[in-house]
Parts: C-alpha cells; structure tokens; sequence
C-alpha cells in the first residue's frame, strides 16, 4: 500500500485534511459540506456537518483511500504508526500520543477557574495534582454538596493512573455516574458506589460496574447516555436517611483505595482537639465513634453500651451529643497507627476507611508467630484446613497435651476458637473475635455425646475482642478470658470423653445490644 504520510510532508496537504479538526480524510464517511468543505468522519466534525450547510459523500476519494496507508492524527505528538482505511479511528481512540484536554475546562462542568492545559493522558495526573487539587475525590463525599442540576467532575488515582470522576443529580434526583482511566489498566478495573445514612453505619451497595477509556473528547460527551442511573429516593427509602456516597475501585479482583484520600494536605489538628476527638466510652473504655450519647450524670457512652437509651452506669435517660457526632465526621484525625509510623491524616469516616488496610497496623497470625497484612485472606490461603463451619458437628479431640484451635469466618470476620482439656478432667475454652476493639457478637457452644450418655450442655457467652498486634501477643492470652468447665461437672456429664462432639453458632449483636437473629445461623 501506499503511505500518505508523503502527501502530507510534501505540503499538498490541504485537500487532504478536514477542515474542522484538521487532521487527515481518513475516517469514513467523508462528505464535502457547503460551508466548510471536507469534512471526516470522527465524531466532533461528523456531528458539525450534520447540523449545518448540506453535504455531498466523497465516494470516490473513499474508494481510492482504501488501498492507501494513513498516519494518526497525533503524529506531530510523537506517533509513527501508519494504519490502513478502517483501522484509523479504532487506534487514534486510545493512541499513546492522543492529546486531551484539561477536565476542569469544560463547558459542561461550568468550572471557575480557566485552565487551557492539554496533553497526554499519562500526564494529566501531575497536571490535576498540581493545579486541581480542589477537584479530588474523597470517600465519603457528601450527596448533599452534589445536589444541584451541574455536572461535578472529580479526579482521583490507581495504580498510579489517572481516573476521572463525573456525577450528577437531575431535579428528579436520580444519580448519574460515569467513570473513564486509561488504557494501561481500564480492561481489570471496576467500580462500586456505597451509599451510607448518618452514622455511616448503614449502607447500601450498588453492584460492581464498568469504567469507560478515557478518550480525547469523553467529556463532551452527554453523560446520561450510556452512564450508571441510581434512584436516589429508592436508597434513601432503603436506608432511612442518606448522607453519604464512596466510591471503591477493584483492580483484577483487589479492591483498591482510592488514592485521593491521602494526597491532598489535611489540616493537622492541635493536641488539644486530637485528645478530644479521642475520648473513649465511659462503659467499655474503647474510643467514641458517631452515633455518641451522654446521660444527665455526665456519662459518655458510645452506641454499643447504649441500652434502651438509658446510660448502662446509672440507668438515667441518655441524648445524642449531635454537635459532636458531626465535629468528629467532620474534623481530621491521624491514623490510630501513628504510633508506629503512619503520616495518615483525613477526616473521621476516612480514616476509619484507611486503617482498614493500614500497612502500619502490624496485625499478627496467631498460629505462625508472623505479622501478616490482611487476616482474612492470610486464614483463608493457610489455615484453610483448620478452618470449621458453624453449625455443623466436630469431634473433640480429646489430648491432655493439645490444644486443639481453630478459625471460624463469620460475617466478614475471623474468629479463632480454642478448647484445651486439663489433666483433672476438665475444660476450658475461648473464642476470640480477631481484629476487635470491642464486642460485636455473642456465641453459643454445644458439647453432645450423641452415642452412649446422650448428654447435652449448651454454652453462650460474648466474643472476646482482640485487636492482635506484632509483639504485642502472647499465645497464654487465648485463655486468660477463657471459660472453664469444672472437672466434677465436666466428667459427670460426659463420662466418655472420646465419644464428645460440638458445634459452634455465632450471632451478631445490634448497637443497642439486641441479638440479630435474622444473622444469627441455624444450628
């Protein structure tokens, strides 16, 4: 084929290129319109000839352009590639070389500020760090400050790789949100949108949904079109009151945090107010998080201890300290890692969300004395086979000089459950809530001789929580809350040791300390 590239550099060009977006005829239908004379077929100028003068189609320029070879239309950005008829659009739409535009200079985002930048797509990034700093998005982000008939478009990263953000809220308050990245990681890249109510407790999820190249023109595009539609009196129907909204990234099957959250300076907090924000339950001695209350005697007692809105120290009458719940959702506060090195600094509901996967949280594996960065998965991948179900019937095993433990996942936790017999005949055992600062969930343990006494004992208690730390552990503590069956009870109970079995059934308690039996399993 021949090139057309030589044309081109020869300078008998002007027949040859679009008069709208000056690049070359190569993108079919070619027409010549009555006012600005040839014209391509990309979108943009497709578009202008169809709303203005009248166009002829260049049929036999087409017939001849099929056997001839095209440069893209960023060559003069650093692009070599020479493409046949056909392939043009195909390839300049996700060309290293393509330039765009700035997204916060968009006729549709109705932005302030004026920003007439434009390059590559691997140089947004530091350009929007740079100079748009405002336009970061952070989870959670208020509905509230969404809620006006305007496009909001937002910036955040992953993997190092721009993403861009575009919401917006119609008079009938429904939710549009298109999300584009780059080519480098758009194919393993999806996106789930949470809505939470005012605590921030309750949320609802949306399913996992797809990310768009981001291309030179995806912003001119009409965001409704071929976008996520979320009702939004549905989810605050739902949810009983709506507040706020995430956004989290997976990444091949990982999710992903979104950068944003971090990267922009956070007011740094005196001591005094750090000391303040930090004020823990008078009950259980485990820091405040919203919903707070006090009662009449000065009591502070977080949602978890709150029963029956009566303070659990002096049974008086309890009230939400409102004021503070929003100060402490609003204002910035450290990693509760900062201790060990972490420089994390946001707000209250985000930093909550960083410490989840803090690389500083030093959590520890009981069983292999080793720290580890996730339990869940770590469990998962390596004490699989020490791993039983609730609900369904074991054999105890029975070893003066064993402990016999296990990890039980319930609920998105991890749970790990020992039972040590005792050489007078005895029992104890624990079950401990791995991760935990404070109780969450209560148990029910059978011990059954289903083959000769017929003997049944049920045991219920609360999880112990245990937030396990490197080098803050020690394997003696899994039974210094442990519960003991005395050796005279024990033995006139079941007389034959071998023939024991037990199940396990975990329930997850309400904040007011009501059982959840809808999460409670079937034993």
């Amino acid at each position: 084929m021949n090139s057309f590239k030589n044309i081109l550099i020869n300078g008998a060009n002007k027949e040859f290129l679009c008069s709208n977006c000056k690049s070359c005829l190569s993108v079919e239908p070619i027409v010549c319109n009555s006012i600005y004379g040839n014209i391509c077929g990309r979108k943009m100028c497709a578009n202008l000839a169809a709303t203005e003068g009248s166009n002829s189609t260049q049929v036999l320029y087409e017939s001849v352009a099929r056997y001839l070879m095209f440069p893209c239309a960023y060559r003069n950005g650093g692009c070599v590639t020479e493409l046949k008829w056909g392939e043009v659009k195909a390839h300049e739409d996700i060309c290293y070389f393509r330039k765009i535009e700035c997204p916060f200079y968009n006729k549709m985002s109705e932005c302030n500020e004026k920003c007439e930048w434009n390059g590559e797509s691997t140089e947004m990034l530091s350009h929007v760090n740079r100079t748009h700093p405002e336009n970061e998005f952070r989870n959670p982000r208020l509905i509230d400050d969404l809620d006006e008939p305007k496009l909001h478009i937002f910036f955040t990263s992953v993997r190092g790789a721009i993403v861009l953000i575009s919401l917006l809220i119609d008079h009938k308050k429904n939710l549009f949100c298109k999300i584009w990245t780059t080519e480098s990681i758009r194919n393993g890249l999806k996106y789930q949108i949470k809505f939470l109510d005012e605590t921030a407790l309750k949320s609802i999820p949306t399913g996992t949904l797809e990310v768009e190249i981001l291309r030179r023109r995806s912003l001119e595009q009409n965001i409704i079109e071929n976008c996520t539609t979320i009702d939004l009196k549905t989810m605050k129907t739902l949810l009983g009151s709506m507040r706020y909204m995430t956004i989290e990234f997976i990444l091949d099957n990982c999710p992903e945090e979104i950068q944003g959250i971090s990267a922009s300076p956070f007011r740094q907090l005196s001591g005094f107010y750090n000391r303040a924000l930090k004020k823990k339950c008078d009950f259980c001695n485990v820091e405040l998080s919203p919903p707070t209350f006090t009662c009449v005697n000065g009591h502070i007692i977080c949602t978890w201890c709150i029963v029956d809105d009566l303070c659990p120290i002096c049974s008086t009458v309890a009230t939400q300290n409102k004021s503070f719940d929003k100060l402490k959702v609003l204002l910035d506060e450290p990693c509760s890692n900062s201790g060990r090195g972490c420089k994390f600094i946001a707000s209250y509901l985000c930093t909550r969300y960083h410490e989840r996967n803090c690389e500083y949280s030093g959590k520890y594996c009981i069983k292999c004395d080793m720290p580890i960065p996730v339990i869940f998965t770590h469990v998962e991948q390596v004490h699989s086979e020490d791993m039983i179900g609730l609900g369904k019937l074991y054999k105890l095993q029975w070893n003066l000089s064993t402990t016999s433990d296990y990890f039980i996942s319930f609920d998105n936790q991890i749970f790990y459950f020992c039972i040590q017999p005792d050489d007078m005949g005895g029992l104890s055992y624990n079950l401990i809530s791995l991760g935990m600062k404070r109780v969450k969930y209560r148990y029910q343990f059978h011990l059954m001789d289903n083959k000769l006494s017929g003997a049944k004992i049920m045991l219920s208690n609360f999880c112990h929580p245990e937030e396990v730390v490197m080098g803050d552990y020690d394997i003696n503590k899994n039974f210094t809350y442990a519960t003991e069956i005395h050796p005279n009870v024990f033995k006139q109970m079941f007389p034959f040791p071998n023939d024991i079995e037990f199940k396990l059934s975990i329930t997850k308690l309400l904040p007011s300390k009501l059982e959840d039996e809808e999460n409670d399993v079937d034993v």
